[in-house]
């Protein structure tokens, strides 16, 4: 299951939800559960979603459109990531190429997942060339 806690409404944690004991009244009752989640939170939004303006957290979070941006010629995107380093998807129409920590690939056209492009903490830049349109999709991700 996602569990998103009141406290830290911006993050989901992936897990496994068991009922460990139950009780029932006339009026009530009462559940106890238990949790076996990943050791990370994850962004509740990916990178190429609209943000959930009720819920942004204006001190912590972090905003970044990274849909659908044009490449004419040479472009450098920022992505800011998380302390859980993540690949991220890279959606393309037309003709681009990307270069990362100094390799060059030419991308093909639809969904792709370059294993050597890993967002890390910080700020990531990334090289686009060509023509056409990326858009750049992960979930970040913290302890």
């Amino acid at each position: 299951m996602d569990i998103v806690l009141s406290d830290d409404p911006n993050f989901v944690w992936h897990g496994r939800v068991s009922l460990k004991s139950h009780t029932k009244a006339k009026t009530n009752g009462t559940i106890e559960i238990e949790v076996d989640a990943e050791p990370y939170k994850h962004t509740k939004t990916s990178s190429v979603e609209d943000v959930e303006w009720d819920t942004f957290d204006f001190n912590n979070g972090i905003m970044q459109n990274l849909k659908d941006i044009a490449i004419d010629g040479n472009r450098a995107v920022e992505v800011i990531g998380y302390s859980v380093k993540t690949v991220p998807v890279i959606e393309v129409t037309g003709a681009v190429s990307v270069t990362y920590n100094g390799i060059t690939t030419v991308l093909e056209e639809g969904r792709n997942k370059i294993l050597y492009i890993s967002i890390k903490e910080g700020v990531n830049t990334l090289l686009f060339s060509g023509n056409g349109s990326v858009s750049i999709e992960f979930r970040g991700g913290s302890l």
